[in-house]
């Protein structure tokens, strides 16, 4: 802790990160999806463990199932590194990894409720919870860093880089230029515990055309989606509505307020998108906790609508 009781800034790392995976960028087997839920062994303490800080730290926050993004967020390590970490300690029977639950087997009525609970009850070992993938996407600087920072009970995940002059010309921040100094370019993460048996997963796409080879893995499982809108920019969004479309995801537009001020009405944005009636068109400011809140809560109650009508 700082001083004035802040958080230390995280300082950079004087160790290249794969350096502590001895140069491998990832283990045999299967790659484990980013959403997938860590949990260390009761006989973690008898197994050949490497003694450095990052399995220790992976270790200490398994004691309560924890997803593999956030464990990267916790280390502040890429995520390719921890994967590579995970599974090592996977292999020698020091964690279980679970993936993540299918789309198609979320449905609860839960899934309306924002509440936040313990993973176990009183008495129960820990258990991975039901976890269930949710979607940020929308054009560049459009707000889904700041929607997934509004909401998540941790501290998000974030990879920004600093914006240069190298990026001039060719990502255009609209009107938020003049404040944007940083850009995602993998992902945003954040979770939401629904219940004590229910955990909802954020997952916020970079904007840039030229990181979309990342979104087929950030929204693999995924129950839904929520396309922000910034309606100055609207047709920045096409791509994410028609990607989602093609998928046959679930999805909310939102549109963005920016300065807290609605340009247009829900109504002309649905015409302009061409989006149809069962696709939810909301306001929403991502700054705001309960505008967060309410999209999220919009967009599981059609997805588990979706699911319910498929069963």
């Amino acid at each position: 802790m700082t001083p004035n009781g802040g958080p230390e800034p995280r300082l950079p790392r004087v160790v290249r990160p794969y350096v502590l995976t001895g140069g491998r960028t990832r283990t045999p087997g299967p790659i484990r999806p980013l959403d997938a839920t860590v949990l260390t062994t009761a006989s973690a303490d008898t197994r050949p463990v490497p003694d450095t800080p990052e399995m220790t730290r992976i270790l200490e926050l398994g004691t309560a199932p924890t997803a593999i993004a956030e464990l990267a967020g916790q280390l502040t390590l890429p995520v390719g590194v921890v994967r590579v970490l995970v599974g090592d300690l996977d292999a020698i029977g020091a964690v279980t990894v679970t993936p993540p639950t299918p789309r198609t087997t979320s449905s609860s009525s839960r899934g309306s409720s924002m509440a936040s609970a313990p993973f176990s009850r009183p008495g129960r070992p820990p258990v991975a919870p039901v976890t269930m993938k949710v979607v940020v996407a929308g054009g560049f600087a459009v707000g889904k860093t700041t929607f997934v920072g509004s909401i998540s009970e941790i501290e998000p995940l974030r990879t920004e880089a600093e914006m240069t002059v190298e990026s001039l010309g060719i990502d255009h921040a609209g009107h938020v230029a003049g404040a944007k100094r940083g850009t995602t370019v993998a992902m945003d993460f954040g979770r939401i515990t629904i219940d004590q048996d229910m955990v909802l997963y954020l997952f916020g796409t970079p904007g840039q055309d030229r990181f979309w080879f990342l979104w087929d893995e950030l929204v693999r499982g995924a129950v839904g989606a929520v396309v922000l809108v910034d309606t100055r920019r609207l047709q920045d969004c096409f791509a994410a509505v028609d990607y989602f479309e093609h998928l046959d995801v679930p999805f909310v537009v939102a549109v963005n307020l920016f300065d807290g001020v609605a340009t247009h009405h829900p109504r002309e944005v649905r015409d302009a998108l061409s989006v149809p009636a069962n696709v939810p068109v909301v306001l929403c400011d991502a700054r705001r906790r309960t505008h967060v809140q309410e999209t999220l809560v919009l967009l599981v109650e059609a997805a588990l609508r979706r699911v319910s009508g498929a069963a």
